[in-house]
């Protein structure tokens, strides 16, 4: 295990190389274009809730005007019916987005089921579930460990999620680790707990987590467009990996606020809700203003609970006000370090009291007109819009017909897909060989050769252009946004910003035109500084003394540190194309 996560470092921290996989990439993802939700949640205003529409615009108002935090899409619920939604920017609620480890708070409800049907206790032994999967040493060192201690992050397993992408059989793999502490004593977050929890499911009932769910969680809060990712021996990876939409995910939200029922239904027994919720293990102050539950956050200093996943994916519940606040978004944070939650705690904490139903009010026609605007670009002056659109139709002419290779090795790892998002999928590209231009009708093209297959893209200027983007088999929608403009050298400049609906993933590219050579520089959001924040928490415990030594002295000093030195190269690659053929060669032609 070690020797893979070697690899898959090494291999990372190679500029000029094209990253290989550790293990086969096999594509699973679903594309979805666009959907509906099945069983909408009903709409009603602030006001009928007892809440003032200007106190929900100045909670979103307060969102959109932090720098720090970027958003995708907001939904807030009060007793089960949505009095706010809005997307930011060029984001849509209307398809699956990942929520990453918010899946793991799905994976528990499940476990929950379990125990509700007396199949599952919590004082079960891991050896005993999978006593024909287990070694006799295994025997030796999981022997004490239990359900609880996988929902509760206290397992003191080795095995975790910098190793799933170098393994594949990860029950195997877990259940063969490194035991680092007594379980039951030490909070250590790790995803492998959670797909071990999935595997539970599986091994108690026959069907994997996914099928299981179906029946007893999906269908009957009437969610049908979601998807969950498998690991390579087929199970849902159960810690991450769900697609679901904003609206349904608050669903799931509603019926914890709502003590296990739906709609008269119970789903799950209120005994277990509120035995998950209440906190079982204290975490670092640096993780946030949260403990831990079963398998979800529980605040310290709030009546509140979040399912909280990478990226800041969040289901935030005050149960006390029946409040649910479900958002997709693209911070660079592991767990809760950003100011998202004191802000939602100020909002919707101990200090927000509902009232009485209220009249209607103007504000809530400022309400409507905000879920319609929220961050997108303000339209320019009449002037400036004038004198953008002829600047851009000459440029227009320029770029129409250009078509531009790209040869230096370090392209061969540059493409359209943020590193960070083909980390996660397991799904490398081969790079970016050559670009071409097109004008049609006043509409911009690039048709982009990546690993060795050529795509259309449509750039918008006043509005996104959306486009689905094939990487090896696994199609992402992408919303493209760009400005065409002299630059302050008087060269052409084309800016482009792909934002990935499906997840937290945003590449900007910046092409500077001069003489035979475009000039490509590559930026991404989430960065490298969320990467580099992974590895080192992750990678710390697997990484153990002998092989930092290792590593370090194979590359003339700390190993870690020495792949930080290259974040810009890695992460913020710049590349040079030649001029293959102009519009004078197509008019000529």
């Amino acid at each position: 295990m070690q020797t893979n996560v070697m690899k898959l470092l090494r291999r990372l921290s190679e500029p000029s190389k094209a990253v290989e996989t550790v293990i086969p990439f096999a594509p699973q993802k679903r594309f979805v274009k666009e959907s509906a939700v099945a069983s909408p949640l009903a709409r009603t205003t602030p006001e009928k809730k007892g809440i003032p529409s200007s106190h929900i615009a100045a909670f979103v108002n307060e969102l959109i005007g932090d720098p720090t935090l970027h958003f995708h899409n907001l939904l807030i619920a009060c007793e089960g019916e949505v009095i706010f939604e809005g997307s930011f920017g060029d984001h849509r609620p209307d398809i699956p987005h990942a929520v990453y480890s918010q899946s793991k708070t799905v994976t528990a409800l499940a476990i929950g089921m379990l125990v509700d049907d007396g199949l599952l206790s919590l004082d079960e032994k891991i050896v005993k579930i999978f006593e024909k999967k287990v070694t006799p040493l295994s025997q030796l060192s999981h022997k004490e460990m239990t359900v609880e201690h996988l929902l509760t992050m206290s397992s003191g397993a080795l095995f975790n999620e910098l190793g799933a992408v170098t393994e594949t059989d990860w029950l195997k793999a877990f259940l063969q680790t490194a035991v680092l502490s007594e379980p039951g004593k030490l909070f250590a977050y790790n995803s492998m707990n959670s797909y071990v929890l999935a595997e539970i499911v599986k091994e108690k009932t026959g069907k994997t987590l996914g099928d299981f769910l179906d029946r007893r969680l999906f269908a009957p809060l009437g969610i049908d467009d979601y998807y969950w990712e498998k690991s390579p021996t087929g199970s849902e990876k159960g810690g991450w990996g769900l697609y679901i939409m904003p609206e349904d995910m608050a669903k799931i939200g509603c019926l914890f606020a709502n003590g296990g029922l739906w709609q008269g239904k119970r789903i799950v027994s209120e005994e277990w809700i509120a035995r998950s919720v209440r906190a079982h293990k204290k975490t670092p102050a640096s993780y946030g203003r949260y403990d831990y539950g079963y398998h979800l956050w529980v605040s310290r200093e709030e009546n509140s609970y979040l399912f909280n996943g990478f990226f800041g994916q969040n289901l935030l519940v005050y149960p006390d006000n029946g409040i649910v606040i479900a958002t997709n978004a693209a911070f660079c944070e592991l767990f809760q370090q950003s100011n998202y939650y004191a802000i939602a705690d100020r909002y919707f904490g101990r200090a927000f009291q509902r009232c009485a139903p209220l009249r209607a009010s103007h504000d809530q026609r400022k309400l409507r007109l905000l879920a319609k605007t929220m961050d997108r670009p303000s339209e320019p002056d009449r002037l400036t819009r004038l004198f953008r659109t002829r600047e851009r139709e000459e440029l227009l002419d320029f770029l129409d017909g250009r078509l531009y290779r790209f040869s230096s090795p370090q392209s061969a790892r540059v493409g359209l897909m943020p590193l960070v998002a083909q980390i996660f999928q397991n799904n490398y590209t081969q790079g970016i060989s050559a670009i071409a231009f097109a004008a049609e009708n006043g509409q911009l093209f690039a048709d982009v050769t990546e690993s060795g297959k050529t795509q259309r893209i449509g750039i918008g200027f006043e509005r996104a252009v959306y486009t689905p983007i094939d990487f090896n088999g696994e199609t992402y929608e992408c919303a493209v946004r760009g400005r065409l403009m002299r630059n302050e050298d008087d060269l052409p400049l084309l800016k482009l910003d792909l934002s990935y609906t499906e997840n937290a993933s945003a590449r900007q590219i910046r092409f500077v035109f001069e003489n035979e050579t475009v000039r490509a520089s590559f930026t991404e959001s989430p960065d490298e500084s969320f990467v580099f924040a992974f590895v080192d928490f992750f990678a710390g415990e697997m990484l153990n003394k002998k092989v930092t030594e290792f590593l370090s002295s194979a590359s003339d000093g700390n190993f870690l540190t020495n792949i930080k030195h290259k974040g810009k190269q890695i992460f913020a690659p710049v590349l040079t194309g030649q001029l293959v053929k102009s519009g004078e060669d197509r008019d000529q032609q």
